[in-house]
């Protein structure tokens, strides 16, 4: 007689070796590794047997409940690296405060990071710490189902694998924080449902020579042939092979599922020998009398369907829970004992549809098993689900992003509100403000009271602001100005909401609003709230151009006791910067020295050392080059240690300018090429091509003309695309001189016959330097009279505002009257 079939659980590894050979050859020449294909098609199988072949590996697999909760896929893989007790003692200081974001066992987190600088400190840190953490353990880290990943881990994964691709065009000095290639390479294992950003950064990366993409298809009829061959015992099993083919079109999970399906109901059996056989082997021609499922949906549905109520109701309950999932937490949710849970799980187990999760719990055997699940569910039945999930979710401390999908889920909008508020806080803290405004817009939708709207609009104005949404950002401030006139809420909180409007309205380009809502508030209830009321006054004047009023704005907020110190040492920066704009460079540089003793004494060495490169900056105008350079370069020591990398290459950027002047183009291409080795590269826009024409400058001035070209040429394409077009003026000015000096002069003429002839009308400041070019390149080409028509078109200097205009003319007439 037959007996029941018991299935495998790891099926045989067939029909792959075409693709193995491929991943080897890529493994071989150091290339990350990419693997898309569709759902169940055996991607991860292919990759754990692949990267167990060629030796240790991590493997993490992606949540489908994360993508609400920054950085959550990538703490995980941290961790896994890590271990159960992180040994981060190898790192640098900065970085281990830095993981304590996401890894609270290293100690007390950093204050919640304010700005892009601050964010691009902690993105560094979690690249250098991802290097350390792998380097020796493991030769390969899969992310599996990396479209399931939040936003903030995608990016941060794709970051590291491009750095392992930066070739670099410039030395990168000792020192730097490049990340080693050598050490764990990442394998990225997703479906082609990308949302469009993903699939966007994804493609930033499967682009470059040093990425591998493997697209993998589903079986062959010959792979299934031979699956079914080893499976079965049987010689040849051709007809049910090929009906299985057809029934699944070779996809591997589907087609473990629907023999599960056939076994469990005894129509699929094996003899005494383990040889399968059906009922209608001897009468079939094609196997089409088989009950084979319509869909994988139906394969796995059909399978539920045959567990216990109990069990039944476990699974659909785990199907909304998010992974990994606990007995204690469905139990409430499935009206069952905990007992009577951990039965229901363990049967599930059993029949294969659950795993045990690698960091305790419970997971699903397959994500395309909990689909299938979550599509079945009826909408009363899931609203109750997620309610008493919700509940549970409170109970058990769970993420109040976490909290907040359940709550909505289940129809209890109001509910969720607070849970957005503290989800949106938790975002912003890491600076994840695309996933913040998210959960603050949805607070919105979900009808807040008063109080709850009176504190999530501050929280839209300043996110959508940072985010360059200035549309959003106005919306969201006026609906402020209308929800300050309600008069149930507390007048003192009136009064900061319409505070924080002026602040946004001043950002969003209506200052003259700004000043007259400022002019109408009431009487601030103490001394704090005045003090923030003349901050926002100040900054209003200083963007009207109202300079001595935003002044003494600023100085009458910095009268008073009231302010923290780090606000204080916040606006005593902003006084710096507002006092050098009026030229005042005296009482610039002594609010800027004030400004960093308080930011020394309260712990912020991001001021500390923005305040030293601002005094460097003002040094260096006043012809101090010696004491600009003494603060530069301690500005660019405590950025190194503190891995502050954007303000760092500012600093460096000065010191360059202050080499320059001293005429040491030894020192601008040394200081140059440190700062253009900095990890993260510098991103495209007006820094990284102000780096380019300082290594024009210096190679010129050495006599590597040859290297200058090649700098000013990558410079001139880069400044094609960008909006700075006072930077982009400076470039092609830079390469003009250059052309003409190294007697390219019809390359350079055809430069100039292709500048458009508005950008003297938006570039009215720097007229005087286009001139200036344009008659020294009619020079260069022998065009005397058109020189001198060039020059007898500059401005007066006082038009400018530049009295070296005055000096540049008459060198240049000197020359010209001087031609033999």
């Amino acid at each position: 007689p037959d007996h029941i079939l018991v299935m495998p659980g790891v099926a045989p590894f067939v029909g792959r070796t075409e693709e193995v050979a491929r991943l080897e050859s890529a493994w071989r020449s150091g290339r990350t590794l990419v693997i898309e294909g569709e759902a169940g098609v055996g991607k991860s199988r292919l990759a754990r047997d692949f990267a167990a072949a060629q030796g240790p590996h991590a493997y993490v697999r992606c949540r489908p409940g994360e993508k609400a909760l920054p950085f959550a896929a990538f703490t995980r893989a941290l961790r896994a690296l890590a271990g159960p007790t992180p040994d981060v003692d190898g790192l640098m200081p900065w970085v281990r405060s830095e993981l304590a974001r996401l890894l609270p066992e290293l100690g007390a987190p950093p204050p919640p990071l304010q700005s892009p600088a601050e964010r691009g400190r902690f993105i560094e840190a979690c690249i250098l710490a991802w290097a350390a953490l792998s380097a020796d353990s493991f030769d390969a880290v899969l992310m599996d189902d990396f479209h399931l990943a939040d936003a903030d881990s995608q990016g941060l994964l794709v970051a590291i694998a491009q750095r392992r691709c930066e070739p670099g065009d410039a030395p990168a000095p000792a020192g730097t924080t490049a990340l080693p290639y050598p050490g764990a390479r990442e394998v990225l294992i997703h479906r082609p449902e990308l949302d469009a950003t993903a699939a966007a950064l994804l493609r930033t990366l499967v682009d470059h020579p040093a990425v591998f993409q493997l697209a993998l298809a589903p079986l062959p009829a010959d792979a299934v042939h031979r699956l079914v061959q080893q499976l079965s015992g049987a010689r040849d099993p051709t007809r049910f092979a090929a009906r299985l083919q057809q029934a699944t079109a070779g996809n591997p999970f589907f087609i473990a599922e629907t023999l599960r399906h056939l076994a469990e109901q005894r129509v699929l059996t094996a003899d005494n020998q383990g040889i399968w056989h059906t009922d209608v082997d001897d009468a079939t021609q094609d196997y089409r009398e088989l009950p084979v499922p319509a869909s994988v949906h139906e394969a796995v549905l059909a399978r539920v369907r045959r567990l216990p109520e109990a069990a039944r109701r476990v699974l659909e309950a785990a199907a909304l829970a998010g992974e990994p999932f606990a007995p204690g937490l469905l139990a409430p949710a499935c009206a069952l004992s905990e007992l009577d849970t951990v039965l229901a799980i363990e049967q599930a187990l059993q029949a294969r549809l659950l795993r045990e999760h690698e960091a305790g719990g419970f997971a699903f055997a397959h994500d395309l098993v909990q689909q299938s699940l979550d599509r079945s569910l009826a909408p009363d039945r899931r609203r109750l689900v997620h309610r008493r999930l919700a509940l549970g979710a409170q109970a058990a401390g769970a993420a109040a992003a976490v909290i907040a999908v359940h709550h909505d889920a289940s129809g209890d909008a109001a509910r969720a509100v607070a849970w957005r508020l503290a989800a949106g806080e938790e975002a912003s803290q890491l600076h994840a403000l695309p996933q913040a405004i998210a959960h603050w817009q949805q607070g919105l939708a979900d009808g807040p009271t008063p109080a709850q709207a009176m504190r999530l609009l501050p929280l839209l104005m300043r996110a959508t602001h940072l985010t360059a949404q200035m549309d959003g950002c106005l919306q969201h401030a006026q609906a402020l100005r209308q929800l300050a006139d309600e008069p149930a809420l507390p007048l003192a909180e009136r009064r900061t909401a319409l505070v924080d409007a002026a602040r946004y309205l001043a950002h969003c380009d209506r200052q003259p609003d700004a000043l007259a809502l400022l002019d109408s508030l009431p009487p601030p209830p103490d001394g704090l709230a005045q003090a923030r009321t003349l901050i926002v006054r100040a900054d209003v004047l200083r963007e009207l151009g109202r300079i001595d009023e935003a002044v003494a704005a600023a100085r009458a907020a910095l009268a008073g006791p009231a302010l923290p110190d780090r606000e204080r040492g916040g606006l005593l920066s902003t006084l710096g910067l507002i006092e050098m704009a009026a030229g005042r460079y005296p009482q610039a540089l002594a609010a800027l020295n004030e400004s960093t003793v308080l930011c020394r004494q309260v712990g912020d060495d991001l001021g500390v050392a923005r305040g030293l490169v601002q005094r460097g900056s003002i040094l260096h105008v006043m012809g101090d080059l010696a004491a600009a350079e003494a603060e530069l370069l301690q500005a660019a020591e405590l950025c190194q240690r503190f891995g502050m990398s954007h303000m760092h290459r500012s600093a460096l950027f000065s010191l360059c300018a202050i080499y320059s002047d001293q005429t040491r183009p030894d020192k601008v291409l040394e200081v140059a090429t440190l700062g253009w080795a900095l990890r993260p590269a510098i991103p495209p826009g007006g820094l990284r091509l102000m780096y380019r024409l300082a290594f024009v400058d210096a190679h010129a001035a050495l006599g590597n003309l040859g290297a200058a070209l090649a700098q000013a040429t990558s410079a001139l394409e880069e400044a094609q695309a960008t909006n700075e077009r006072f930077v982009w003026v400076s470039v092609m000015l830079t390469t003009l001189e250059l052309l003409g000096l190294v007697s390219e002069q019809r390359r350079a003429a055809g430069l100039q016959q292709a500048m458009a002839q508005e950008t003297l009308a938006q570039l009215r400041q720097h007229a005087n330097d286009w001139w200036i070019a344009h008659a020294k390149l009619a020079l260069l080409l022998g065009d005397l009279d058109g020189c001198d028509g060039h020059l007898a078109r500059m401005l007066p200097a006082a038009d400018v505002a530049l009295d070296r205009t005055r000096i540049f003319s008459t060198v240049l007439r000197a020359e010209l009257y001087c031609w033999p």
